[in-house]
């Protein structure tokens, strides 16, 4: 085991490169949170490299001289059952969605007395990659990207999660399609959501009311489509004889009905938000098909 210099304040002993879980050999270390260690592996079955999320929670828990994880003291030892239990049940809810715009969850791990969420790396480059090297978006781009990645935050909100941390850099592509990326802190936004959430209740009932945490959602994917959109300087609103001039007023009024304006007329789920940049694209003269 190693402990890395970036990763964990105080130092926090982490799995050693060459080390193996199951079908899958650690690499490196690549984020330490105190809630979950991200490492980059290498999955022997399937010949690729995937990532290991370790449910490695500092307030209550240590590495043993074995590797396994263990409470850090007699009295964390419910503390440390239940927060595992949460997190492995969380890998499998997450691990149920299945929708181009969300990152695939390949396995779910139970060992080391602790569990393991393995999701497939990509090496392509990010939302936010993109973004810094082009400055702006074109609009028909921004409205494709809308439309792509609303469909799988709506999958993610029917099943009673959020993401938590929409941004450009929670966005990788595989291939050319842009997915919602399982960040440690989209983990820990849906952990906490589990401490507080009745099982027994169908989100499905109650996907279209005031969730705060779906609403910031929303908001945070508005703030988001609003910076490609606009540019990372104080654009303009184009002029009347802008050729996308007409399209890029209709997606930005869309946006922007997710930060601004009363609350009350703010989209109530990212399905109704969605239906408005279809609606969008059906314009004539759109080229987003």
């Amino acid at each position: 085991m190693g402990a890395g210099a970036d990763v964990g304040t105080p130092p926090v002993m982490h799995l050693a490169s060459g080390c193996r879980l199951a079908t899958y050999t650690v690499l490196d270390v690549v984020h330490y949170d105190g809630f979950v260690t991200s490492y980059r592996a290498h999955d022997v079955r399937h010949s690729g490299d995937v990532l290991l999320r370790e449910y490695f929670p500092a307030a209550c828990a240590a590495r043993n001289d074995n590797g396994s994880i263990g409470p850090s003291s007699a009295d964390r030892e419910a503390e440390y059952a239940r927060g595992l239990e949460r997190f492995l049940k969380l890998a499998s809810r997450l691990a149920a969605v299945r929708h181009a715009s969300i990152a695939e969850i390949a396995d779910v791990v139970a060992l080391n007395d602790t569990g393991y969420l393995v999701t497939v790396e990509s090496d392509t480059a990010t939302l936010e990659q993109r973004y810094t090297d082009r400055q702006r978006l074109p609009v028909d781009e921004v409205l494709v990207l809308a439309l792509e990645l609303l469909g799988g935050l709506e999958m993610l909100h029917l099943a009673g999660m959020v993401h938590g941390d929409i941004a450009e850099g929670s966005v990788r592509f595989r291939g050319e399609v842009p997915q919602l990326v399982h960040s440690p802190a989209a983990l820990l936004a849906n952990f906490r959501r589990m401490t507080l959430t009745v099982p027994s209740i169908d989100p499905r009932l109650n996907a279209g009311t005031a969730d705060p945490d779906r609403t910031q959602d929303l908001y945070a994917f508005g703030l988001m489509l609003h910076r490609l959109a606009k540019g990372k300087s104080a654009r303009r609103e184009p002029g009347p004889d802008d050729p996308h001039g007409a399209l890029m007023r209709a997606v930005l009024r869309v946006v922007e009905r997710a930060f601004s304006g009363p609350r009350e007329f703010r989209p109530r789920s990212a399905g109704e938000w969605r239906g408005e940049f279809e609606m969008v694209r059906e314009l004539p003269g759109t080229e987003a098909r």
